[in-house]
């Protein structure tokens, strides 16, 4: 491959990342506007769940399907689903639509978050160390930039034209990476039968473990609104939630030969925490991203576009800790530190939206503009949370692969991604719970019911009095004090919690490296004499004894010690075969 073609390949499949980033992210500051249209403001937190639930019940299954269709023709087939889930997202008349669009989009998008950065291995892996993390540090730039224009560009579109074109905006762009995909991308030839590596898949695993979590967020986003908490309905979906989390646990133990979350990771407590952590961490992180241009236009009475705008330095300076993180992990060699400071500064920043919350009800006009005291409250408490942010989501990554094998890590970065997307629905459904449930308390009845026939779109309400349209905005405002304060008490539980890992220091490391070498320097003084196997195995051997020295020198462990055994088999059955041989 030629290299001008290779870097218009890697510029592409950037730019397809960056869309399908940008795709998952833009819709926070269009939401007000589409639930007003649809007459679903109660349910609306849907139209970013499904998105999220699809994306982490296909993500488990790609890695798979690539090794079956082909990395080329998979990444195809998920672009051109993000593309038609857009296009149906922007032409949705109604909530059901719309949601199923997401969902279909979150199919697509699942896709193009497991292959790109597959394919740009691939591309890169013959370049020079320094030039691969250049490729890598360009793709992660990209990412960060759809995140902080995601918002803002929705808003200026919701603003300017309709929250529709926040979609379809998008499907030109995603079409002309197809097409330079398909055209210069070249294909790999699949070996092996395609039905052998379907059954590879776990079909039991991925479909409990989905059915079970929608059996949950169904019940509990329209639980107290639309059904009481006591109705057999809820309590229906919430026992068959619980029974198909029973049988993905059986599954996973007992059933599946592949599992997907194997119970040999799962066992260990360090991975336990580590993982609920990074459930935490998808819970608060999309709250904030998509509750917070929610409340800055329903609460606060700001445009979309400037509630996006104030989404933006938490995303900057998620960036700029995520790169200060990197250099003091690579100067101490190690994350635990890195992950304790990001825990607390997310502690600090989180606290500081709690009193502009419980202060500031609404701004004069004369605030929306200029820096006042609320807005420099605001951005500086985003500054503070996304520095901890940036501090702990790529760190607590680097921790869990410390604690787990280097064989483990393609399954172990799939569980990561999951739990972290899987909290950010959880998180989002919960959240409008919460905040329908005040509602449902605070308002008299007969307000509420007029609110819940209309979607909970106040505008749409008839013959509403000024009292009436301040009572609803009031207890509006309560309930989302209510929910940006949980994000104080769950970072303090994970920092406290994280105390508990134990990390083993460079110097420590340095004598496990000195332990290896020197058990592996008896054991290979300890072997048979040359069998009559040597000459067979003599290059098999050296290759083992150069693999293994390498595996030293770079202190992974884990695979030094494996390769030693597999060593030591060798030997061991050329004294066996040469003893026999002797009888």
């Amino acid at each position: 491959m030629s290299k001008a073609r290779r870097i218009v390949l890697l510029v592409t499949l950037s730019i397809t990342l960056f869309i399908a980033t940008l795709d998952a992210i833009s819709i926070p500051t269009s939401i007000p506007s589409a639930g007003e249209a649809l007459n679903a403001s109660f349910q609306i937190s849907w139209a970013a769940s499904s998105f999220f639930i699809a994306s982490t019940a296909f993500l488990l299954v790609y890695a798979r399907l690539a090794e079956i269709f082909g990395r080329k023709s998979l990444l195809l087939f998920s672009i051109s689903v993000l593309a038609i889930g857009d296009l149906m997202c922007g032409f949705s008349t109604s909530t059901g639509m719309l949601f199923f669009s997401r969902g279909l989009s979150g199919m697509g998008a699942g896709g193009i978050n497991a292959l790109v950065l597959i394919m740009v291995g691939d591309l890169t892996s013959t370049m020079k160390d320094s030039r691969r993390r250049k490729c890598q540090a360009c793709l992660e730039t990209l990412v960060v930039m759809g995140n902080g224009l995601g918002p803002v560009i929705a808003g200026a579109v919701a603003e300017r034209a309709s929250w529709r074109w926040s979609f379809w905006l998008l499907v030109p762009m995603t079409v002309v990476s197809g097409v330079v995909i398909a055209v210069l991308m070249p294909g790999v030839r699949i070996d092996g039968d395609w039905k052998v590596k379907m059954l590879g898949i776990d079909y039991v695993g991925t479909i409990t473990s989905i059915g079970a979590m929608l059996l949950i967020l169904i019940p509990v986003s329209y639980g107290g609104v639309f059904h009481a908490w006591s109705s057999a309905t809820v309590i229906a979906m919430l026992v068959s939630a619980g029974i198909l989390g029973s049988l993905f646990i059986l599954s996973q133990w007992r059933i599946s030969a592949y599992p997907v979350m194997p119970t040999r990771i799962m066992r260990k407590i360090p991975v336990q925490i580590i993982l609920s952590h990074n459930l935490v961490m998808g819970i608060l992180y999309f709250i904030n991203v998509f509750l917070i241009p929610v409340y800055f236009q329903s609460i606060l009475g700001l445009s979309p576009f400037k509630s996006g705008c104030l989404v933006l330095p938490m995303v900057l300076a998620f960036s700029i800790g995520a790169s200060t993180a990197g250099v003091i992990i690579e100067k101490i060699g190690r994350t635990k530190p890195v992950i304790l400071i990001g825990y607390a500064l997310w502690s600090i920043g989180a606290s500081g939206k709690i009193p502009f919350v419980y202060c500031f009800t609404q701004l004069p006009k004369e605030h929306e503009v200029t820096l006042s005291a609320p807005i420099l409250l605001i951005i500086f408490s985003q500054l503070i949370e996304g520095v901890g942010i940036g501090f702990t989501f790529q760190p607590a990554f680097l921790a869990l692969l410390a604690v787990t094998r280097p064989e483990d890590k393609a399954i172990v970065t799939g569980l990561r991604n999951f739990f972290r997307t899987i909290g950010g629905a959880v998180g989002l459904i919960t959240a409008n719970c919460i905040i329908n449930n005040i509602l449902a308390h605070k308002l008299d009845p007969a307000l509420f019911e007029r609110l819940r026939n209309v979607g909970g779109v106040v505008r749409k309400i008839a013959d509403l009095t000024d009292i009436e349209r301040e009572a609803i905005r009031m207890a509006r405002h309560g309930a989302f004090k209510v929910v940006f304060s949980l994000a104080t008490p769950m970072m303090f539980l994970c920092f406290v919690s994280f105390l508990f890992i134990h990390e083993r220091r460079p110097e420590e490391e340095a004598v496990e490296k000195a332990k290896v070498f020197n058990d592996t320097d008896t054991a290979w003084t300890q072997s048979a004499a040359p069998s009559i196997f040597h000459s067979e195995n003599s290059s098999d051997d050296e290759s083992d004894t150069t693999d293994l020295e390498a595996q030293i020198e770079s202190g992974d462990r884990d695979t030094a010690m494996a390769t030693l055994e597999r060593t030591e088999t060798m030997h061991q059955l050329e004294r066996s075969v040469s003893m026999q041989q002797q009888i």
